[in-house]
């Protein structure tokens, strides 16, 4: 039997249904305003929830008093329960939606991608019947003058080269883009001569040649290079018998040696940095450690660095104003009447005793001291949010140790894509000398079938035409190598910016980020392959246009063309460098946007540029104060391992422990050890300046996306909200 109800029974049934409706409006009335970002687009909840709540609304079964089923709907606090769980899960819901790197993604710019391979395929095949049809003998520099390979055949005990003359082996014929290496006179030999000397038994001689002299030498990379010591009289043999004209061989010895003078301190520079190589890798190994303490000192000291600094550079200027400005009115009283000498600019006595320059001087500095007041004073919350990026990019790199491993892939590609370049330039030169090239090509398709034969036969034929002409196909092959080169580099900057997006974004999660560059990889693999190739397309095309035109520029210097047309050139320059420059800052930030939202590359250009146009201020601060804090680093770095090392190569207790020679030019290694730390830290703190702007755009996008409430609460880190004053509507209610 069902269950009987009375009267009483249905006006409660008719009360709980009134209780139920006006708790479903006042639910929709509550959740109407809640709205979400999806890609960027602003899309109400209010359908959803009108649609949802038959699916979310629970029936209860029940007989009346004739046996007849029925459905009662449920009582309010049932009703509380069931709404609140379905309020709370889509709360849960917009949060999600809320996160720009969890968009779906799809491929974007497909078709540069396909453009992108073709090239790449196109290069390749060049590359292969290039190389199919030179003789690679022809490539290498160890042959004698007869032709004879160093180390092969007869010459097997022979593996060394010596050139007589070293300074005439490179030649630049007109047409060419490369060098020619054509080197007169050279024997195979098996070792250098250790002193300089025109004895018959120190000579190298061929079938038919022999050298007149020898200059003392060390081996190189199996070449024989002169040591800068070749004065005749400070030889220590000369036979007149060893030649039929002595006297025209010693002239020419003392002529080859007064020509080597001038180079013989780039040969002792050489041989210094040589030497030295341990201790050069051993300090560069040492910088990147430094490197890595500076990365901790920003995270920690950040601020006290930016903001000392600025206080020295504004006691430094204002100093100096102040000491100019003394110097110019003590020289006014002296002599008021001094007048403007053009012909004696030259004269830094002269200028010295002028009042005007100490004026001029004074005013400039001046002008530096009130800028850095004014940054001071009026910019100073925005000097603090890029102080707050610098130590969040320090956290970063510390939750994604790999960002720091990865970059080296990226640079060692690059150098792999350049040196293809450069190899492949040298080899398309040398096809170009070759005569049997077409014969050779048509020979490799012999066993083909009939019509594969005549087909590919003539594909090579017509490949073969295209590479004798030099300057067509020198410009494809720098255009090809500068495409590969410039895509892994925007490959490994987009691969940081989604890790570093990521992280951003979902940084207060619970989320591992061990393998954040990984899975980063795999996205952009994915998807944004065609995105990379449009944006290094973009600017290979744009510096092959300028470079172009500065070789235009170059020829009508030549020819003494008109003042307008030099001005104009001078126009073109100026303008193709600042549109270079800026096209590159706005792929960067447009690789961060795909970064985030995965985007094709000109809807993430657009966005980021209107992004930034409208907090351009900050975007002006934040890039100047890193780049200064990163510049600090840098010089502090290369200096104190430049102090290192000529502290380790002047005592002379340190060199004999570490078995070095005494260099004859200490500077030679300590330039060389400056320069190539400060390569290193740049390209260490380049990964780190692409932390910093990634966080900055998406903590623009975060403040222009989000309002601090609980459906959309901001995203960027505390430090960041203190010092824009806001709050997430969370903090405030357990506060209150």
């Amino acid at each position: 039997m069902g269950r009987h109800y009375s009267s009483s029974d249905d006006s409660c049934d008719d009360h709980c249904g009134r209780a139920r409706r006006s708790f479903h409006r006042n639910a929709r009335g509550r959740d109407s305003h809640h709205e979400d970002y999806r890609d960027g687009q602003r899309t109400d909840r209010r359908s959803h929830l009108n649609d949802s709540d038959d699916n979310h609304r629970p029936h209860r079964h029940y007989s009346n008093r004739n046996g007849q089923s029925r459905r009662r709907s449920p009582s309010p606090m049932e009703m509380v329960s069931v709404n609140t769980h379905h309020i709370y899960d889509d709360r849960q819901h917009l949060k999600q939606l809320n996160i720009p790197t969890k968009v779906n993604r799809s491929c974007t710019d497909i078709t540069f991608l396909i453009l992108f391979l073709m090239v790449i395929f196109l290069w390749s095949l060049v590359a292969f019947v290039a190389i199919k049809n030179v003789n690679l003998e022809n490539l290498m520099p160890h042959k004698d003058s007869n032709g004879n390979l160093c180390g092969t055949r007869h010459l097997t005990n022979k593996r060394i080269l010596y050139i007589e003359n070293l300074e005439q082996c490179v030649t630049r014929e007109s047409g060419k883009i490369f060098p020619t290496f054509k080197c007169t006179r050279t024997f195979c030999v098996e070792s250098c001569p250790n002193m300089t000397s025109m004895s018959k038994e120190s000579q190298f001689c061929t079938r038919d040649i022999c050298t007149n002299y020898v200059l003392q030498s060390r081996e190189f990379l199996g070449i024989c290079i002169p040591v800068g010591n070749c004065e005749p009289s400070k030889t220590t043999e000369f036979s007149t018998a060893s030649t039929p004209y002595p006297d025209t061989t010693r002239e020419a010895l003392t002529e080859v040696c007064d020509r080597l003078q001038a180079f013989s301190m780039a040969f002792y520079i050489f041989w210094d940095v040589t030497d030295a190589y341990p201790v050069i890798l051993g300090l560069l190994g040492v910088a990147l450690l430094i490197a890595f303490v500076w990365t901790l000192l920003m995270r920690f000291f950040a601020s006290v660095i930016v903001w000392t600094s600025f206080y020295n550079f504004l006691i430094v200027f204002g100093g100096l104003a102040v000491f100019t400005g003394h110097k110019a009115y003590t020289l006014r009283l002296i002599d008021p009447k001094s007048d403007i000498n053009f012909e004696t600019l030259n004269d830094l006595n002269y200028l010295k005793s002028r009042w005007y320059i100490w004026a001029g001087i004074s005013g400039v500095l001046g002008l530096l001291f009130l800028l850095m007041l004014v940054l001071l004073v009026f910019l100073r919350k925005r000097v603090q949010i890029a102080i707050a990026l610098i130590k969040q990019a320090s956290r970063a790199i510390a939750s994604l140790p790999t960002l720091v491993v990865f970059p080296v892939f990226p640079y060692i590609l690059q150098a792999a894509g350049l040196a293809l370049l450069v190899a492949l330039g040298f080899i398309i030169q040398a096809v170009h000398n070759e005569d049997n090239a077409k014969s050779t090509c048509i020979n490799d398709f012999k066993n083909l079938d009939y019509v594969n034969n005549g087909m590919a036969a003539s594909f090579c034929g017509v490949l073969i035409d295209f590479l004798q002409h030099t300057v067509a196909i020198q410009i494809f092959n720098v255009f090809c190598g500068t495409w590969l080169v410039l895509f892994i580099n925007a490959f490994g900057y987009l691969v940081v910016a989604h890790a570093v997006a990521k992280y951003f974004w979902t940084h207060k999660s619970e989320e591992p980020q061990c393998m954040a560059v990984v899975s980063s990889i795999g996205v952009i693999v994915r998807y944004h392959l065609g995105t990379l190739a449009l944006g290094s397309l973009v600017i290979t095309i744009l510096g092959l246009v300028k470079a172009a035109v500065e070789k235009f520029q170059h020829k009508a210097r030549k020819v003494n063309s008109s003042s307008c047309m030099k001005t104009l050139l001078r126009c073109c320059v100026c303008c193709l460098w600042l549109l270079t420059k800026s096209l590159i800052y706005v792929n960067k930030n447009a690789y961060i946007m795909v970064a985030m939202y995965g985007k094709s590359f000109c809807y993430s250009a657009s966005k980021t540029f209107n992004l930034i146009v409208s907090n351009i201020l900050r975007a002006l601060i934040v890039t100047k104060v890193t780049n200064f804090i990163i510049f600090i680093a840098k010089v502090t770095t290369t200096i104190s391992i430049s102090a290192i090392t000529f502290f380790i190569l002047h005592r002379e207790d340190i060199r004999s422990g570490l078995e070095l020679k005494e260099p004859k030019y200490i500077a030679a290694p300590v330039a060389a050890v400056a320069l190539s730390s400060y390569v290193l830290i740049s390209c260490f703190f380049n990964v780190y300046n692409n932390v910093i702007d990634t966080l900055f755009l998406c903590f623009l996008e975060d403040t222009n996306q989000n309002d601090g409430s609980r459906e959309r609460p901001y995203r960027m880190p505390s430090e960041l909200l203190r010092i824009l004053g806001k709050k997430n509507y969370r903090r405030r209610e357990k506060k209150n």
